[in-house]
């Protein structure tokens, strides 16, 4: 079938189901609803809605037949873009149709049913078995190496992450509750307005268990069981984006403790009232850590000895050791911006306080707090981080590659930043000068981003010989890589593993034999013959084993 017939067959397929669907979803909903609150629907109204069925469902009965009878004459149409974009499409609507059920389920489930209308069932009935017809021809064979298994692999990876958005958020929001509800228990004499009881949003329950849901189908039954290019990639950006925000949250708390400190006398405020940033900071950091323990272990060899699942590259660990070594580099320089900041504005203080924006203590407490709470932070991760990328001595190409990456990453990060802060530098004391007014309100100005230009020049001048080192050589030369392309006849599978760790594996074939034919004219004409029985639309291998005879193959193009 050509491209523009293809298209028009999806597209009509398409259109006419989400009219279809939103009819009857409106009518059912008319129906249960007998308030009409779900649709507003007067019995006039509902007539669009009938239209609409009457319409649009033969149609789509009509064509989803004919491109079924297609794609199971033609192997090759089962496999085409346009199809498995208009299944996945589909799948991912009924998705989200049955997701907000789901929520507006469980949450008047909770209130015992006052806000939930049973007019929202019409969306369960009609989109669940909108997906389970869908859903079969949509992830057949999607691990498989082509078209069709990408654009479901997109399919299952975006519902992935939206799961574990919305088990981040709600699980957030739940856990910083309940530290409030713990805080008002230790000091209930600092509760003015409000109890001192557990009060938590139902909304948040009925979100974190429609996440888990969707977490478990995405996750669990499918992208969990094979070990593929893209669940590397997701485990990787989580692991590292999960351990940054724990580490920043630990580098908030930090630093509004030594605020705290500084000010101790100063303070006329409840305990509650001093320390109500802790619960809103703290609730990141359990959820990221929970989050960061369950992907990490994977990859990362921990006390517990526990495995949840296995991956068999080592690029994981490579990317999240160097990812973590340029986190702890940035708190560094965040330390030392904001101290050397804080030090060229002494004179200022002593000089002209009037120019400064001070605090509650009059002194910039918030700046030298926040630089001795990312001095720490950046020393303690950089320091670890280290010990453990030295005591790991195996050489690896994936190692090489990302610590490549990572040099490259900090030379490239620090050269933009500063030259950003030698422009702004320039603009500010040419402005002052032109104008005649250099003075202490010009280093006042000027401090933050010479705090900013001081800094990367100094890790630019401590990487160097490795920065250098790293644009001299083209390419990797020291691990040598050897690439291969399968052909599996059915007995190297088990084996896959094994493989990989050996090989850069390209392509993995399964193939069939179709037998063993003598190099002579009769057999070689005869040959078309046994391949007609299989079809044109297989790719076809013949091998040589001998001077007398050579063995055909074939697999799925």
């Amino acid at each position: 079938m050509n491209f523009p017939k293809r298209l028009l067959i999806y597209v009509i397929l398409l259109v006419t189901l989400n009219i279809f669907c939103v009819s009857l979803v409106n009518l059912l909903g008319w129906i249960f609803d007998l308030s009409n609150d779900l649709t507003g629907a007067d019995p006039p109204m509902i007539a669009p809605f009938l239209a609409g069925i009457i319409v649009a469902l033969p149609i789509w009965i009509f064509t989803w037949r004919f491109a079924q009878r297609i794609s199971i004459s033609n192997p090759s149409e089962s496999n085409s873009k346009i199809r498995n974009l208009y299944l996945n499409i589909v799948l991912g609507i009924a998705l989200i149709n049955i997701s907000v059920f789901g929520y507006r389920f469980i949450l008047g489930f909770h209130q015992l049913f006052n806000e939930f209308r049973f007019g929202y069932i019409a969306s369960l009935i009609v989109w669940l078995p909108i997906f389970i017809i869908h859903i079969k021809p949509a992830q057949k064979e999607w691990f498989s190496e082509n078209a069709r298994a990408r654009i479901h692999e997109l399919f299952l990876n975006i519902t992935f992450l939206v799961s574990l958005i919305l088990i981040f958020i709600s699980g957030r929001e739940i856990i910083l509750e309940f530290l409030n509800y713990i805080l008002r228990l230790i000091f209930p004499e600092d509760v003015l307005i409000g109890s001192n009881g557990f009060d938590y949003n139902p909304g948040d329950v009925s979100r974190l268990i429609t996440g888990m849901g969707l977490w478990f189908y995405a996750w669990n039954l499918r992208i969990k069981k094979i070990d593929l290019d893209f669940r590397t990639v997701d485990i990787s950006v989580i692991s590292v984006s999960q351990i940054f925000i724990f580490f920043v949250s630990l580098f908030v708390i930090l630093g509004q403790f030594i605020e705290l400190l500084f000010g101790l006398n100063n303070i006329q405020e409840s305990f509650i009232g001093r320390f109500e940033f802790f619960p809103e900071v703290f609730s990141f950091s359990i959820v990221s850590i929970l989050i960061w323990a369950y992907y990490s272990s994977s990859f990362i060899p921990t006390k517990l000895g526990r495995k949840f699942f296995n991956v068999s590259s080592s690029i994981n660990k490579w990317i999240y050791r160097y990812s973590v070594r340029a986190i702890g580099v940035i708190f560094i320089i965040a330390g030392a911006v904001s101290g050397l900041s804080f030090l060229l504005g002494l004179p200022i203080q002593f000089s002209k306080p009037d120019l400064l924006i001070p605090d509650e203590m009059g002194w910039e407490t918030g700046v030298i707090s926040a630089s001795i709470s990312a001095t720490i932070m950046g020393l303690l991760i950089f320091r670890y981080i280290n010990y453990r990328i030295k005591k790991d001595i195996s050489v690896e190409e994936q190692k090489i590659k990302v610590e490549k990456s990572y040099l490259y990453f900090v030379a490239i990060l620090f050269l933009v930043v500063l030259v950003g802060a030698l422009i702004a530098m320039l603009t500010i004391f040419i402005n002052d000068l032109l104008s005649g007014e250099i003075g202490l309100s010009t280093l006042d100005i000027i401090r933050w981003p010479l705090s900013f230009a001081a800094s990367s020049l100094f890790i630019l001048i401590l990487y160097r010989k490795n920065i250098s080192t790293q644009f001299k050589s083209s390419s990797v030369t020291s691990i040598k890589e050897y690439k291969a392309e399968i052909f599996d006849l059915g007995s190297l599978e088990k084996h896959k593993e094994q493989l990989s760790k050996v090989f850069k594996i390209k392509k993995w074939n399964s193939i069939e034999n179709i037998g063993k034919f003598s190099i002579d004219k009769s057999q070689i004409e005869n040959i078309p013959n046994e391949l007609e029985k299989i079809g044109s639309n297989k790719d076809y291998i013949l091998i040589d084993v001998d001077e007398k005879n050579i063995w055909v193959y074939y697999y799925n193009n």
